[in-house]
């Protein structure tokens, strides 16, 4: 039975269907923006400014530099394009590593999860917004669930006998407590049960509803793989143009040195560096933070109140839920 009490799914993993279109026309003012810097850049060798000859007069310099007027300089502008390159290289290294690699695990949770039962309780960090919870403000869908530790006789028996028992929190799109659930855990790794139901929504959100999901987004890879080549071509342009110009105008060794180090160093160093620990950190909560309790120790766990639909309906994107029931 569908509740209109589900949070949208996750975008970067299914892509809406205007969302491409959106990041195209996003990007044209900045695409603009930097034509028109290769459009200076090529006129820069034939200003007059920058050909004065060596025996002119302070006069003349003066007269001549304020004919041209003041002028961007070349340096300024490969900077834009190193800080460009270095974001789509991010995002495209994010698409290629991080996406597939999390797809292929929420998989992992339908073809090889065991099932145990437990409980996941909703908490609305909107009740008790303060700036130790700030994240949670802006990334509210978060739960706790406790399931019953599916591989018991690896942990020491209780003295009291309690059976022991598995709390973590997990990322939900039903946002209300449920009790007595399915929990899927991945064999090998106690700590990683996910709710089911959150599962199949997270699979259906890229696979089900959004049948053309792949394509869309195979076609914003496009999109960053031409501001890629874009970014990489116009930086080796505005070089050449440097070694154009009189050395006493623009540094190009210096330029150079920046270029290369930022090209070779430092953009694969945080696009791939970058989102490989950001994937690993993930990886780690996602299968292997929690704690392992005791039934004792679980009777004491604060359960949060329940969230009420009038709550729920203040939600940003609420009025959007009913899209998304069918999927439940």
């Amino acid at each position: 039975m569908s509740d209109s009490r589900v949070a949208p799914p996750n975008r970067l993993m299914a892509p809406a269907a205007g969302s491409v279109l959106q990041l195209f026309l996003s990007t044209l003012p900045l695409l603009g923006v930097m034509i028109y810097f290769l459009y200076l850049a090529y006129k820069r060798p034939s200003l007059a400014s920058y050909n004065i000859p060596n025996d002119a007069d302070d006069a003349y310099i003066k007269e001549t530099m304020e004919l041209d007027g003041e002028q961007i300089g070349l340096m300024e502008m490969l900077y834009v394009f190193l800080s460009s390159l270095l974001i789509w290289s991010t995002l495209g290294m994010y698409l290629n590593l991080f996406v597939p690699r999390r797809r292929e695990i929420i998989h992992r949770y339908l073809e090889e999860g065991v099932q145990v039962l437990g409980d996941v309780y909703y908490d609305n960090p909107r009740k008790k917004c303060c700036f130790s919870r700030l994240t949670q403000c802006f990334f509210a869908d978060y739960a706790t669930v406790i399931y019953s530790h599916p591989d018991p006789s690896r942990l020491p028996v209780s003295n009291a006998g309690d059976q022991w028992i598995v709390q973590k929190r997990v990322r939900t799109y039903q946002l209300f407590h449920r009790e007595r659930i399915s929990i899927v855990v991945l064999p090998e790794l106690p700590l990683s049960g996910q709710p089911k139901a959150d599962i199949e929504i997270d699979v259906a959100s890229y696979r089900q509803v959004y049948a053309t999901s792949r394509d869309r987004i195979r076609e914003i890879q496009y999109i960053v793989a031409f501001w890629i080549f874009f970014t990489l071509d116009g930086t080796l342009y505005l070089l050449f143009q440097m070694y154009q110009v009189n050395p006493a105008y623009e540094d190009f060794q210096l330029a150079w040195i920046i270029s290369a180090a930022f090209v070779l160093v430092v953009v694969p160093l945080v696009a791939f560096g970058g989102n490989w620990i950001r994937w690993s950190s993930y990886k780690r909560w996602l299968t292997k933070s929690g704690r392992v309790l005791t039934d004792d120790e679980t009777n004491r766990i604060v359960i949060p109140a329940q969230s009420t639909d009038s709550e729920l309906a203040k939600r940003p994107g609420a009025a959007n839920n009913s899209d998304y029931s069918a999927m439940v």
